[in-house]
């Protein structure tokens, strides 16, 4: 028996009013429950790259490369969040001394007052010069010293070359210790001491296997710090001698492959944790004077961290917070697995991404009670975050 027509045009009329709400709840459904979404930062919709996030008691600061409608070519941008709430403070874009764009990397890093900052831009001879730059904030972020200029080099990534820093609050002085990847994957590292009127010396402390652009570096508590890179081999550690700066030849310490599936998390009192994808599981490290201990505990994880991406962070209770950024077929997942009193959750996947558009960053930050992430595709981004109690 056929529908009399009337119905026939209700029913159509209905399908058509429903369509956007349930195409709508459709994509909501993809954010994870534990998990909300924040509003971008005031800055238009210029390009956002690179963000990096830093926790600073409850407050979770933000760096990233972009531009607005009046600048024109990427330079860097600092914003910060308080506590619970909704919105990121309004964008600035920090004075160095002098204008500095076309930034391509970014690293943050912090002692107990201060904040140190590791950037990378291409310089005007080319896209594939570049000089590495520092620079150091003792009021969160509100003003900057001049910079220092660590590196300059050509190397034929046009994107950028990875870059890292961590600081350590020792008795007698804060420091920080900084590593980035110049031409050929050789690995470099410095010693930056805030009361020296020196500048930091690059030493190269082993190489990088093609494919596996990234560095980290961990506080080693009084003994310093330890720079962690894939050499092909496995993962490998140079040590970096607390004040008097020394620094080590890289030695491998864990055999395997491991891509760019690890990440350091560090505290300025030490010590630091560090996470490796093996398999299709995840595990944990914890710094034990200058070496690395395994922890007892690992987690699964429900696909395999072959061409996982990874970003890190730690708790004051030294509990890990991980975000894995997985590639599937069509789109990018976004992960994330963290630690309460030690013990591992279950892992969450908070959000998917379609893969027509690249990624060009993402990390993670836990305060006490909340954690925050970030992921950029050039002219989008997307910010999440999770209560923790």
């Amino acid at each position: 028996m056929s529908l009399p027509k009337y119905l026939i045009c209700l029913f159509t009329l209905l399908a058509l009013s429903l369509g956007p709400v349930l195409g709508q709840a459709e994509e909501e459904s993809r954010l994870h429950p534990s998990w909300t979404k924040l509003p971008r930062p005031n800055t238009g919709k210029g390009l956002f790259m690179e963000p990096r996030l830093l926790a600073m008691g409850s407050r979770v600061h933000m760096i990233w490369s972009g531009t607005t409608d009046d600048i024109g070519t990427p330079e860097i941008f600092h914003t910060h969040i308080d506590g619970g709430d909704t919105q990121w403070n309004d964008p600035r874009a920090p004075f160095f001394g002098k204008n500095k764009g076309r930034v391509r990397k970014i690293a943050l890093g912090k002692t107990r007052n201060l904040m140190g900052l590791l950037f990378q831009r291409t310089l005007r001879q080319g896209n594939d010069a570049y000089e590495v730059l520092l620079a150091v904030s003792s009021d969160q972020g509100w003003s900057w010293s001049n910079t220092v200029e660590i590196d300059s080099y050509n190397a034929e990534k046009t994107g950028g070359t990875a870059v890292a820093i961590e600081g350590r609050q020792g008795s007698n002085r804060p420091e920080f210790a900084l590593s980035w990847i110049r031409e050929y994957g050789n690995v470099r590292a410095a010693n930056f001491d805030i009361s020296s009127s020196l500048r930091p010396q690059g030493v190269l402390v082993g190489q990088v296997a093609n494919g596996a652009d990234r560095t980290e570096v961990g506080t080693l508590g009084k003994k310093g710090f330890s720079v962690v890179f894939n050499n092909g081999a496995g993962l490998s550690t140079a040590y970096v001698k607390g004040l008097i700066g020394k620094i080590e030849e890289g030695v491998t310490f864990l055999r395997g492959s491991y891509n760019n599936c690890f990440s350091v998390a560090s505290r300025p009192y030490g010590p630091s944790r560090l996470a490796v994808g093996v398999g299709d599981g995840l595990e944990a490290y914890t710094s034990n004077d200058t070496s690395w201990k395994s922890d007892s505990q690992s987690v699964k994880l429900p696909f395999s961290t072959s061409n996982v991406l990874m970003e890190s962070d730690m708790d004051e209770d030294k509990n890990l917070h991980v975000a894995l950024l997985r590639p599937v077929k069509g789109a990018f997942e976004l992960w994330y697995v963290g630690q309460k009193k030690g013990k591992w959750g279950e892992p969450e996947m908070i959000s998917s991404f379609k893969d027509n558009l690249e990624i060009r960053g993402f990390d993670i930050a836990a305060t006490d009670d909340r954690v925050f992430t970030v992921v950029s595709q050039g002219f989008y981004a997307k910010f999440f975050r999770k209560d923790l109690k």
